[in-house]
């Protein structure tokens, strides 16, 4: 497949647009640079490393020669070889800038691994582009390619029922390592996310989420706020995704808010999905989930259950009723056939629909047609592409294995007082009271206040009250809360 890729600067947003656009597949698959040693035995080259222009120059060979591969094995790179529709002048060649702004042209050569039962460890095939004159011909060949830091994932029935006997957070991991071993990443590697300020974060958030990567989603997230001393490397994640939850939640964006005001379904609209704001949520959720970090348990959670195991999953009428409770009663009534008809109408002329197709349609269908128009239909490209950033890492299927509901159930659960007391360390707590036996039992009389204070607080203020104290009101916290004492 030759392409030709002009890089215009060499920020890393740049280089990496410019080649998925080129090559559609590592949108999703992920790419590095590999490089050849002595040997011609192809490495993976600064895995780790920014892809940006001092990377692209530096990967290249002598004979600028530039490999890239996918993270991800067993990908099929098409080989375009006998594509004659292809003329030489849609070639555009890859090509670097450098200070004196000449024009260095690059073979870039993808590999891919095209037969799996036939991968020796050594023996990799590929097709790579050339762009030397403009008579250059499509070649593939052979070479020596170093594969032992990809590894594939096997499933088997045996695997399936280890999963599905998994509590909800060893599911987790194991879906991150799992991951990890599949894109090839290090144990401890992370990606540094800057924010400019507290105020920012959903802003520089929602722009890193956009062009991140697979390989950038299930890296330890270590995120750098610029106008704070302090760099939170993991114990306050879920501080800052629930800050984040809470402003998309009600900021405006272009098209207006992403989300029904009452029941946050998402909305869809001309902007709203020209800009692609569903697909970043969809990312954030998985990224959100897969970290640890703060879960929106505003968020509707028919629209989970509709990507992961379809409409059928659950029921639109139900949700109606909670949503549009003057539509819910005239399908109920559609349903009795006792109904007003000037209602179906004024409802029709609002969706902008045909009233002859509509009232065409026979009542009991009637009734599930408008539920299923009004929670799905309305919002279907929204959900598509909700559906699209959760399934980023293609991971879609071994939740509809495992079980979304026990996931639900998880992220969804009411806080009880005995799951608030849970999340505090006793043990250590314990220790504090009682270090100091002269004051101990002043100590032990105001954490006793205390506990009688959270017991006769409803479910709702529990909630609030866990947020003010941990950040969160997910549970189980990362870290179990401690009590300290600071005067005696």
């Amino acid at each position: 497949m030759v392409k030709v890729i002009q890089f215009d600067d060499d920020s890393e947003q740049h280089i990496h647009q410019k080649i998925v656009s080129n090559f559609p597949i590592l949108r999703e698959l992920g790419w590095i640079c590999v490089k050849p040693d002595y040997r011609n035995t192809l490495h993976p080259y600064k895995v780790d490393a920014i892809k940006n222009g001092k990377l692209i120059q530096s990967a290249a060979t002598t004979r600028n020669n530039l490999y890239i591969a996918p993270i991800r094995r067993n990908v099929p790179i098409k080989d375009e070889q006998s594509d004659s529709s292809e003329s030489d002048n849609d070639k555009i060649p890859i090509t670097k800038p450098n200070k004196s702004n000449r024009t260095i042209k690059n073979e870039v050569i993808v590999i891919s691994d095209d037969d799996e039962d036939n991968v020796t460890g050594q023996n990799f095939n590929y097709s790579y582009i050339t762009h030397r004159t403009t008579n250059d011909n499509l070649r593939s060949t052979n070479s020596n390619f170093d594969n032992s830091w990809l590894h594939s994932s096997s499933s088997s029935s045996q695997n399936v029922n280890q999963e599905n006997s998994f509590s909800v957070n060893e599911f987790r991991v194991n879906i991150l390592n799992k991951l990890h071993s599949n894109y090839g990443i290090p144990e401890g590697s992370s990606v540094r996310i800057n924010i400019r300020s507290r105020s920012y974060i959903c802003d520089d958030i929602l722009n890193w989420i956009n062009s991140a990567q697979v390989i950038d989603l299930i890296k330890n997230p270590i995120i750098n706020i610029t106008d704070e001393v302090v760099t939170d490397t993991g114990g306050g994640f879920r501080d800052l995704t629930e800050a984040l939850w809470n402003d998309i939640r009600t900021k405006p964006f272009n098209g207006g808010g992403l989300f029904e005001d009452n029941v946050y379904l998402l909305r869809s609209s001309i902007e709203i999905d020209e800009w692609g704001y569903a697909l970043l949520v969809g990312k954030l959720l998985l990224w959100s989930w897969m970290h640890n970090g703060a879960w929106p348990r505003w968020f509707h959670r028919c629209q989970l259950k509709y990507i992961i195991d379809g409409k059928n999953s659950f029921s639109c009428e139900s949700i109606l009723s909670e949503y549009l409770p003057s539509l819910y009663k005239l399908i109920c009534d559609i349903r009795e056939n006792n109904y007003n008809e000037a209602e179906l109408i004024d409802w029709i002329n609002l969706r902008n629909l045909d009233i002859d197709d509509i009232l065409a349609i026979n009542q009991e269908t009637l009734s599930e047609f408008i539920a299923d128009y009004e929670i799905i239909q309305r919002r279907v490209n929204s959900l598509r592409k909700l559906k699209e950033g959760f399934n980023f890492t293609r991971n879609i299927i071994d939740f509809k294995i495992y079980g979304w509901i026990k996931i639900e159930k998880d992220l969804y659960k009411s806080l009880s007082h005995k799951d608030f007391f849970d999340q505090f360390n006793e043990t250590l707590n314990n220790h504090t009271i009682n270090r100091n036996i002269r004051w101990s039992s002043f100590r032990r009389r105001i954490y006793d206040w205390f506990k009688q204070y959270i017991r006769k607080q409803s479910k709702s203020k529990l909630e609030k009250i866990l947020s003010f104290i941990a950040g969160t009101s997910r549970i189980p916290l990362t870290n179990k809360i401690t009590v300290i004492s600071m005067y005696f």
